[in-house]
């Protein structure tokens, strides 16, 4: 029997949700971009996806703006969804980002033109709130 990687069976999974119909992948600072990436909600998003886990070592300070990679989706109603592997995550980023069963957007996020473009999205933005995850053996799931 062929053991299946997890981004194999994460990536599988995506393609089963019937809601799900382009990805690109991408790295995603979370924070607030007005308090240089502290906060919660999203500080930035990249096209570059970095070879880095969330194992790796990182210099004391660097948590503040740490890049994670993730896989960026439309939903068939033009929506953003953001899913992020268990790999990638670490005690920081839960305990930051993920606290009771809700990611926190503190300030608007203005999606970047490429991210819209590509994906077909309807909003070019991420309404301050508080949005609900799921969770599966794979990763977090975040529709916005």
């Amino acid at each position: 029997m062929v053991k299946q990687s997890s981004f194999s069976r994460f990536h599988d999974a995506f393609l089963i949700d019937s809601t799900i119909q382009k990805e690109v992948a991408a790295s995603v600072v979370f924070g607030q971009s007005s308090l240089s990436c502290k906060g919660s909600g999203i500080c930035r998003v990249d096209m570059a996806v970095l070879k880095a886990n969330a194992t790796d070592e990182t210099p004391e300070g660097a948590w503040v703006c740490k890049p994670y990679n993730v896989q960026l989706k439309c939903s068939y109603q033009g929506h953003l969804v953001l899913r992020i592997l268990h790999t990638s995550i670490d005690q920081y980023l839960l305990y930051k980002q993920f606290e009771n069963g809700r990611f926190i957007v503190d300030e608007e996020f203005v999606l970047p033109a490429w991210l819209v473009n590509r994906l077909k999205l309807k909003s070019t933005r991420i309404a301050q709130g508080n949005y609900t995850y799921t969770e599966d053996e794979i990763g977090l799931t975040i529709r916005f």
